[in-house]
């Protein structure tokens, strides 16, 4: 049953007033999942999370357009159709089971991310869906469904977008997760709302990252690479793929300009033969996110803090590539451990919510390599606060233990 219909069906019936409030009832903010093992229903909370259950929606009605990283192509719907459920977690005892997009970091899902709301209303109570993500701020089209467990560890870094109401088809989340890997396919999501919903729903979208394919104007330089003419705009991430063929394509760049980058036109880009086809798409962040975006972390200081790890300090010289480090397990006593620091491979994943960095401190918690996830909130003078998450990775890439807490950017 569309939107459309519902509204109408709305308007008839204005006349009777009891009737009216028990049909508003029925027809609360709901999404239906149509899978191999049978349907269930996810009650939304649209109050609590409004920018992440829209997205949600407005992802399932295919209302927005989305990224595949790996080819390049732009996209409007058909995200959520005739998923395969791969993903079960945790490991040890299967308590949820995940729907949607790659299990790769940062913005590789659906080309973008956007932050996390978290509410003390809702919690990971039994039969949750949730959104999955990488780190702080790092949401994407994957979300994950929750059994019949009280999950309230994950009620302060995951978003909460609904439950499964008692009724709801639970009986098909159970079948599911005794499933195994790939044995069940989501075959649509429906979503039924009301039109004070929808007009709700339709705002938010405004607050979201825009995606659209960009047409450069190409041309052939002397050293035999391509210029693209292309001037990205602030606020803004290019992503670039390619292909020999027109038959498989690869990624080749993704370039994010935030509020510090000066140098805003697009680099040449070496050829990888004498014919290559590429595609080009700019994702635009809302202007409200221009303050919170970092590039470059030249000349300040980076503060963690855990329960496990305590007070960590990352000092980074000039070249914000290096640095030294502090480790205080009480902020009123001397350090208990200093030393240098490397990042391994840049700012991974830096968008205008998050930034991913891979540092190498020997012997920092026992770990040869530590992967910072950080999410920022607030943007304060010159300073951002926010929210990290950090593994401890020894020589193998096992992480050893992951802490997280706040953090802050001076």
């Amino acid at each position: 049953m569309s939107i459309q219909i519902l509204s109408e069906r709305i308007g008839l019936w204005t006349g009777s007033l009891v009737f009216l409030l028990g049909f508003s009832q029925v027809l609360a903010l709901e999404a239906e999942f149509e899978t191999s093992e049978g349907t269930f229903t996810v009650q939304l909370f649209l109050d609590s999370a409004p920018l992440a259950v829209s997205h949600f929606v407005l992802l399932a009605e295919d209302q927005l357009q989305w990224l595949d990283t790996e080819s390049g192509r732009v996209i409007k719907g058909g995200y959520y159709e005739s998923r395969v459920v791969t993903e079960f977690g945790p490991n040890d005892d299967v308590s949820f089971f995940v729907v949607g997009g790659s299990d790769a970091s940062g913005d590789s899902d659906l080309g973008y991310v956007f932050p996390d709301q978290l509410s003390p209303q809702a919690t990971h109570s039994p039969y949750t869906l949730a959104l999955s993500n990488s780190g702080p701020n790092t949401n994407g089209g994957r979300v994950y469904l929750t059994g019949n467990d009280n999950l309230t560890e994950r009620d302060e870094s995951h978003t909460v977008l609904g439950h499964v109401q008692s009724g709801g088809g639970r009986d098909v989340v159970d079948r599911i997760l005794s499933s195994s890997a790939g044995a069940t396919t989501v075959h649509s999501v429906e979503v039924t709302s009301t039109s004070a919903e929808w007009a709700m729903i339709m705002e938010q979208k405004a607050l979201l990252p825009a995606v659209a394919s960009a047409v450069p104007s190409v041309r052939v330089t002397a050293a035999g690479e391509f210029d693209f003419g292309f001037t990205q705009p602030k606020n803004s991430v290019l992503w670039g793929s390619s292909s020999l063929d027109l038959l498989e394509w690869h990624p080749r760049w993704r370039r994010a300009i935030l509020k510090d980058d000066l140098g805003l036109a697009l680099a040449p880009v070496e050829a990888l033969a004498e014919r290559e086809f590429f595609r080009l798409a700019l994702v635009e962040y809302p202007a409200g996110a221009s303050d919170l975006g970092v590039t470059s972390f030249a000349n300040r200081t980076l503060s963690v803090e855990g329960e496990a790890l305590g007070f960590l300090h990352y000092h980074f010289d000039s070249t914000g590539l290096s640095g030294d480090f502090e480790l205080f397990l009480d902020p009123d006593f001397p350090a208990f451990l200093t030393g240098d620091f490397v990042v391994e491979e840049g700012l991974m994943s830096s968008t205008p919510y998050s930034v991913s960095l891979l540092l190498a401190a020997e012997g920092l918690g026992g770990s040869s390599e530590q992967r910072v996830s950080l999410g920022w909130d607030i943007s304060e003078g010159s300073g951002l606060s926010g929210r990290h998450v950090t593994d401890l990775i020894d020589e193998n890439g096992e992480v050893i233990f992951s802490d997280f807490g706040p953090s802050r950017l001076q």
